[in-house]
């Protein structure tokens, strides 16, 4: 396939994935009730699971798909920032475990030896949330993927504190979530959406796996 044609599906899916959720966080909050009763606090509840999925949700497929394009593209190692390369040779590498100096020796050997090979870097099991995508497991996913932060540790409490409230939820506990609570966590994901969208998008359009 065509590099921009196999781009420009790849932008596409972003999109796609981005806007659904968009939608959905959006007509969430033009269906809530804004009197104060029983049924609006039920769904104030509700919208932290809610919310949390779409955050989770985004995250874990968009940064797969990131990962399956720069698989699929089969550079070599040699022009791949250093996350990919040892990717692509975990299980190589994995073997090396030793003190030995014969074995580092191997090692460097072996890396010197596939640095003109084709890459094949494991599209499965590699983005893991870890079911609770705090602001820790959003930075190792992301370098993982050779993507930078570009700002988003401003947003660490935000974040730390969805996952946190989620879970009292998540895990049957009572926890009242006021309407400004609720507002608030909607809004700031709706924004780390469109951000890590453009993080993504732009990561890609100026090909920055490239070494």
């Amino acid at each position: 396939m065509n590099t921009r044609i196999r781009e420009d599906k790849f932008l596409q899916k972003i999109s796609e994935e981005y806007s659904w959720r968009r939608r959905e966080l959006i007509l969430y909050n033009t269906k809530l009730p804004t009197n104060e009763s029983p049924i609006q606090n039920v769904f104030l509840r509700a919208s932290i699971p809610f919310i949390y999925g779409h955050w989770e949700g985004f995250v874990k497929v968009c940064m797969s798909l990131y990962l399956r394009y720069v698989s699929e593209l089969q550079l070599k190692h040699s022009q791949l920032k250093t996350p990919f390369i040892a990717l692509s040779l975990s299980n190589s590498i994995s073997s090396f475990d030793s003190k030995s100096i014969f074995k580092k020796v191997e090692l460097v050997d072996l890396m010197f030896e596939k640095l003109e090979s084709r890459s094949n870097i494991p599209k499965k099991n590699i983005i893991n949330t870890k079911a609770n995508l705090k602001y820790d497991v959003l930075q190792e996913i992301l370098f993982n993927v050779n993507l930078k932060d570009h700002g988003l540790e401003t947003k660490s409490e935000v974040i730390n504190s969805l996952v946190e409230t989620r879970n009292y939820i998540a895990h049957g506990e009572y926890k009242h979530i006021s309407y400004d609570t609720y507002n608030s966590f909607n809004e700031e994901v709706l924004y780390l959406l469109e951000r890590i969208k453009t993080i993504i998008e732009n990561s890609a359009v100026n090909k920055d796996y490239l070494k």
